[in-house]
């Protein structure tokens, strides 16, 4: 059978795979990485859906209700051969992992970096071929590929993009491979980051995955960095720092008084703040919507997170941006950390998209707080400024008990 090569946008479409095992786990990985809302049904489930909504019971006819695609990959061939005969009356397309040419369609071999896909297909009749094939278009193509690691946060995919598009206009013929990763603050956003004893809540599957050469670089909020990076790493670049500000956010219109109640997860903008402060947990859309339903008078932002998302002129809020000089900003607030392999080699490139006076910042900030022994979470305010001379001034204050 000749199958007809077809891409198709797999974005927030309903898929559905049955089979909880290896095969099933692979056909999984492929189609999330194409941006489907995949659903695994399976007996057992034995192989690792990160991602996927796992329900652990025998497959339903009902199942199939909204599904775009459907594999059958259970070791029952009979239960994969009922499943492909309903899909096909439903019109689904639908993939038979024991027997590609009793399925709709068949996965190709298929190669996915930045916005580009190659697929190589023979309809499994010479599937050595195809994988050989695969490999050497792969061995090219890795040759100006740059795998960066995120996290998965619309905040630091945006901090991300802005990464890449410098690394383009540094070298037109570099393809960036966005890796997503989930940090154990990501998984824990009810945890205080005090809880986390400056171990890299937001950094540290990043800077594992940096150090087994799964990804060449990581892109961090500088502040989130802990104390000491791993071995054999680097901060490789820091892009040009947006505002390093703090705002306090309200409803247009609200007027703050004494009795009014901010919402921070920061020590060190709870004592710095005008009023009454409570801790607030979530991302920046979260705690404007609290805000929003009354829990909050107001919240303590970072600009940079609040113009990077966009959020920071709606016509619905008010903002007050904070003096640097009374409200002292974190450490390295506003700054975008490129960290990197020592022995990578990517170095040169890295250095392109470096700006020297954020760089100096960042080690000026960042020296105080190593000094100290100081993580993210410590009521720590550092803020350097370098004026047209190259002169650098520092601030910092510490608001803890002596």
């Amino acid at each position: 059978m000749a199958y007809f090569p077809m891409f198709v946008d797999l974005k927030g479409k309903s898929c559905l795979v049955v089979g909880g095992g290896a095969v099933a786990e692979r056909k999984a990985k492929v189609l999330l990485s194409f941006g489907a809302e995949v659903t695994v049904v399976a007996t057992e489930i034995k192989g690792s859906f990160q991602d996927c909504k796992t329900v652990k019971k025998g497959f339903e006819e009902g199942d199939t209700e909204g599904v775009f695609i459907a594999v059958a990959a259970t070791d029952d061939s009979n239960l994969n051969e009922r499943i492909a005969g309903l899909c096909k009356k439903k019109s689904i397309h639908i993939n038979r992992a024991d027997d590609g040419k009793e399925g709709s369609f068949v996965f190709g071999a298929a190669i996915k970096r930045d916005g580009l896909v190659i697929a190589v297909n023979s309809g499994e009749s010479c599937p050595l071929r195809s994988k050989r094939i695969k490999e050497n278009l792969e061995a090219i193509m890795n040759r100006n590929v740059i795998k960066i690691g995120t996290r998965k946060s619309r905040l630091a995919k945006i901090q991300t993009n802005i990464v890449t598009e410098l690394l383009k206009k540094a070298d037109n013929n570099i393809i960036c491979d966005i890796i997503e990763f989930s940090t154990s603050g990501d998984k824990n956003l009810d945890k205080s980051l005090t809880e986390f004893e400056g171990k890299g809540a937001f950094t540290g599957e990043l800077e594992k995955a940096l150090s087994e050469g799964k990804i060449d670089i990581a892109v961090h909020s500088a502040k989130d960095l802990p104390v000491e990076i791993g071995e054999g790493l680097e901060i490789s670049a820091t892009p040009e720092r947006e505002r390093a500000n703090d705002v306090i956010v309200t409803l247009k219109g609200k007027i703050l008084d004494e009795s009014s109640v901010l919402g921070t997860s920061s020590l060190r903008r709870s004592l710095q703040a005008p009023c009454k402060t409570a801790d607030i947990k979530g991302n920046v859309e979260t705690r404007l919507k609290k805000m929003e339903e009354s829990q909050f008078d107001g919240v303590i932002l970072a600009y940079a997170g609040l113009k990077r998302l966009g959020l920071e002129a709606l016509d619905k809020y008010g903002y007050k941006i904070m003096g640097t000089e009374d409200f002292v900003p974190a450490p390295c607030q506003g700054i975008i950390a490129v960290e990197g392999r020592k022995d990578s080699r990517f170095r040169e490139l890295l250095k392109k998209i470096n700006d020297e006076d954020t760089y100096y910042s960042f080690l000026a900030e960042r020296g105080v707080v190593t000094r100290l022994g100081m993580g993210c979470h410590f009521p720590i305010g550092v803020y350097s400024e370098i004026d047209s001379e190259g002169v650098l001034t520092l601030r910092g204050t510490y608001l803890g008990k002596n």
